[in-house]
């Protein structure tokens, strides 16, 4: 038994598995106020990453019986819009809380595989099945929160920072979804988060 989670757990960690570390703070006077639904804006100056990560989360959010919106669905970077105009379209789309993203680094740090077996030609007993070989695997740092737009708060009531790291064949789609999970499990724990679909679900 043991052999076998001691298989899963390198398998993972170094084939396609992603895990996601999480601080965050919450204002106590905001907590369990269940905004119901949040528009999500990626800060980043690459379009195609604002609209994945944009859209992962609103996918993992409606996915949970949520209500996530994309930023760029309502609001086209082609200008600059004042924090009047925003408010006043979040207003208009029934929008009452907005989840600030960024990505604030990535890139890669080293792994060490274990080797299939020892010098003198016996098996290793934690991992048989691996091959002694160094290389790299992604990391993503990030940092994001939450502000109530609802009552035109654009200061944070939630903030987080974190970091995403997978194996070597992760990808960065996992760690986006890694990160995406679990920054919605912190809201909902602290019941920043929730719907009328949802509690009518878990009852």
């Amino acid at each position: 038994m043991k052999n076998i989670a001691i298989f899963l757990f390198i398998s993972c960690f170094l084939y396609g598995c992603a895990e996601t570390n999480l601080t965050s703070f919450t204002d106590p006077s905001y907590r369990n106020r269940e905004y119901g639904k949040v528009i999500i804006h990626a800060l980043t100056t690459n379009l195609n990453e604002e609209e994945s990560i944009e859209n992962e989360f609103v996918y993992e959010l409606n996915y949970s019986d949520l209500h996530g919106v994309s930023y760029l669905q309502l609001f086209p970077p082609l200008r600059e819009y004042s924090d009047s105009v925003v408010l006043s379209v979040l207003k208009q789309n029934g929008i009452d809380a907005m989840l600030f993203f960024s990505p604030s680094s990535k890139g890669s740090t080293e792994y060490l595989e274990t080797p299939s077996s020892s010098l003198d030609g016996t098996l290793n007993y934690y991992a048989p099945w691996a091959t002694f070989s160094a290389g790299l695997y992604d990391v993503t740092s990030f940092a994001a929160f939450l502000s109530d737009t609802l009552h035109n708060k654009m200061y944070p009531i939630w903030k987080a920072s974190g970091e995403s790291s997978g194996g070597k064949y992760t990808g960065q789609s996992t760690l986006t979804t890694s990160y995406v999970r679990k920054i919605i499990g912190d809201l909902l724990e602290n019941g920043l988060i929730n719907s009328p679909e949802r509690k009518k679900r878990l009852e």
